[in-house]
């Protein structure tokens, strides 16, 4: 987006509901956000560093928040891995971890790991060979 499209034509954001910029420099988003706030028309500005980013959003003060505050703290997700379906011991078992090589070990699904995991510590011995083999990568 030019930065003097503000400037020169405010008219083009009159036909939106709803304004979205992703890293968007920081002049030219002051003058839009001013120009959202006149009309009062929401604005999300979304800038990303990476793997890290940010979120402004800015709404007018006629718009009302509802914050939801139930605890989801205390809600188990059920992974199946005490009664695990046939299909997802067949895809669990076919990666070999300790073999992989340590660029793909990222990729390798958490539910895979918890899986043979879980396997290796019903024998206590294999265990530690699989946490071992974990760890010196």
């Amino acid at each position: 987006m030019d930065c003097n499209l503000c400037s020169l034509e405010p008219e083009f954001f009159n036909q939106f509901n709803l304004i979205i910029t992703a890293n968007l420099p920081q002049t030219c988003l002051c003058s839009l956000s001013s120009y959202c706030a006149s009309r009062n028309t929401p604005l999300i500005a979304v800038r990303s560093y990476g793997l890290i980013g940010s979120l402004r959003l800015q709404l007018s003060p006629n718009y009302h928040f509802v914050i939801d505050n139930k605890d989801d703290s205390q809600k188990m997700h059920d992974l199946r891995l005490t009664n695990p379906f046939p299909e997802l011991i067949e895809y669990c078992e076919s990666f070999d971890l300790p073999s992989l090589p340590s660029n793909l070990h990222s990729h390798v699904p958490y539910v895979v790991i918890l899986y043979q995991a879980n396997k290796a510590l019903q024998n206590e011995v294999s265990f530690f060979f699989f946490l071992s083999s974990l760890c010196h990568r």
